[in-house]
């Protein structure tokens, strides 16, 4: 069952929604607009994704002196059929100009009653769709609260207590993640004590403090961080990120440690390899102890990027890392990273040798999301790898293993000095995204070739022409994303049975 809300949106739709409420030279007191809203629903958190601006046309939103801000009949009825087409709900967003500098906007009375009003009668046209009215202030700060009514269904019932539009019950969203190439997460009216002002240590932080600021720091306090494969890149960031400031690491993996795994697992113990833990509870044990942030919590979870079931949980999400190998998990991922506007960075190594020499090798880590290019055409996964990661693991060709005609598949080579560069690019990227600490390091692949020892970028700037991932943006719940049935995993639970 959700208990938080959030908000969601995106870079380039904010930029279009403040340039209708907040246009140059106008004297009139308050400005609005309505947008479509899809809904993003985790385990513990629902996210309410503001889709897409539909811009007033002359003369549909006026203002009157006695009633205020007025949304026209044929405005709102237009917005209604944008929503019934596209699936989803809708939001009216108004400003309040006089603000104080530092304060979050209020609503009025009259504002929860007119828009509880008409969000009551056009909801009824969009059954269980999400319902919001917000207010904005030119400081850039919110406040959001979705409505949720209980529609007669008899004719008796209508016009009776409880079904009336001044029944329904208001949940407050907290915070609104801004998504493009960078995020930022801003505190929204009605955020719990402690959100805007994360708790710092600041002599177990005090060197990354003197780097970016207190500001900075808190803002990793405050950051729900997804990270899905705990193996040797992932078991990596599970302690850096802790030690980083994170407030909170969502994790998730089902493998079991092995004694093979041990030159590339950090914090893991023979002892871990030989009663072969889970790697997510490895990963849990050493970001707890390694942790900075006095608030920080780890959650581990037992199960798969690709399983509809384990889903929700990274979309409790502000960010996710992955670390897992699979081309189906990216791609899965990047499908949450536009549907969901959860940005998503990718890591990964491959390394090739032969006779004691390193005759192939490369790392390479993108992100994906609003403002980005999609792992798909960043060539982070292709369609005919995602194919073979579906079949069972006795079926696949030659991709992760090599071959030597036995029954046992030969390790592909893996090394922690390799991994532990791609989980440290992975942490930079992480920190330019979300504090802005290098600004020119955001955007794109960043690919090391491990045989001459050069980094570079790579020339993929933006997706390819007919690629459909941005217009995913939003979509939420309504987008089917591509899971199925992990039978990695499957064998991995037949092998524990034995």
């Amino acid at each position: 069952m959700t208990s938080e809300i959030h908000a969601a949106i995106t870079k380039a739709a904010l930029g279009t929604l403040d340039a209708i409420l907040f246009p140059r030279g106008s004297i009139q007191p308050e400005h609005g607009a309505i947008m479509l809203v899809g809904a993003s629903t985790g385990q513990r958190r629902r996210t309410l994704l503001l889709r897409e601006v539909l811009a007033p046309r002359p003369g549909e939103v006026v203002w009157d002196h006695y009633a205020g801000l007025l949304f026209s009949t044929g405005y709102k009825s237009r917005a209604v059929s944008a929503a019934t087409q596209a699936q989803c709900g809708l939001a009216f967003i108004h400003t309040h100009p006089r603000t104080p500098s530092g304060a979050h906007p209020c609503p009025s009375e009259q504002d929860f009653r007119a828009d509880a009003r008409d969000l009551f009668f056009l909801g009824q046209e969009l059954l269980n769709a999400p319902l919001v009215a917000a207010v904005v202030a030119p400081n850039g700060r919110w406040s959001i609260r979705e409505y949720k009514f209980s529609l007669p269904s008899e004719s008796a019932d209508v016009g009776m207590k409880g079904y009336r539009w001044r029944d329904g019950r208001i949940g407050w969203a907290t915070a609104l993640r801004v998504v493009g190439e960078r995020l930022e997460i801003r505190p929204c009216a009605h955020a719990r004590r402690g959100v805007e002002n994360s708790a710092l240590d600041t002599q177990a932080q005090d060197s990354s403090i003197r780097l970016w600021g207190r500001d900075g720091q808190e803002r990793l306090a405050g950051l729900r961080v997804g990270l899905t494969g705990l193996g040797g890149v992932g078991g990596i960031l599970a302690e850096h990120l802790a030690r980083l400031g994170v407030g909170e690491l969502v994790m998730l993996d089902f493998d079991r440690l092995s004694v093979e795994n041990l030159n590339r697992s950090q914090g893991a113990t023979r002892s871990d390899a030989c009663m072969r833990k889970k790697k997510v509870a490895v990963g849990g044990r050493n970001a707890r102890a390694a942790a900075t942030a006095p608030r920080f919590k780890a959650t581990a979870r037992d199960g798969s990027a690709v399983e509809r079931e384990t889903i929700p949980y990274m979309l409790d999400c502000d960010i996710i890392l992955n670390g897992a190998d699979s081309p189906w998990a990216r791609q899965v991922l990047n499908h949450i990273a536009y549907a969901h506007m959860i940005p998503v960075i990718n890591g990964g190594t491959e390394l090739r040798g032969r006779d004691g020499v390193l005759v192939a090798g490369k790392s390479e880590v993108s992100a994906a999301g609003p403002g980005h290019p999609c792992f798909e055409c960043s060539g982070v996964y292709d369609r005919p790898s995602v194919t073979e990661a579906m079949e069972h693991p006795s079926l696949r060709g030659q991709r992760g293993y090599l071959q030597d005609g036995t029954q046992e598949p030969v390790r592909a080579p893996s090394v922690i000095s390799n991994n532990a560069l791609v989980a440290s690019l992975m942490e930079l990227r992480l920190c330019a995204i979300t504090l802005g600490t290098t600004p020119d390091a955001v955007f794109g692949t960043q690919r090391y070739d491990s045989l001459d020892g050069t980094l570079h970028w790579a020339l993929t700037r933006a997706c390819k022409a007919g690629c459909r991932q941005v217009s995913l943006t939003g979509l939420g719940d309504a987008h089917f994303l591509p899971t199925g049935t992990d039978l990695d995993r499957q064998v991995a639970l037949e092998v524990e049975k034995k």
